[in-house]
């Protein structure tokens, strides 16, 4: 599935295809195939797949089959496995 636009959601998501936009969820995962280009703000994100643009969350979790090119703000938790590639800063 391919989506252009934004996207907002009070519950949680899981992302296994392409979406070009803002996200704005209280929980999210993006699989291996999931890619996402635009800014992301959710309390909890898990992020295994591609994502080009700001993650903003109160917990992350990169996987090491993750490619993030963009900066992570993280209030509470960041977890990164070995083999992740984040090109960004992280705050």
């Amino acid at each position: 599935m391919q989506l252009e636009g934004d996207l907002r959601s009070s519950g949680s998501i899981d992302i296994a295809g392409l979406v070009n936009g803002n996200i704005f969820v209280s929980e999210m995962t993006v699989s291996e195939t999931g890619s996402i280009r635009g800014t992301i703000e959710a309390a909890t994100i898990e992020i295994n797949g591609h994502v080009e643009g700001k993650i903003s969350a109160d917990s992350v979790i990169v996987g090491k089959t993750a490619v993030i090119k963009g900066d992570i703000f993280f209030k509470n938790t960041l977890k990164t496995e070995e083999g992740a590639d984040i090109d960004g800063y992280i705050k």
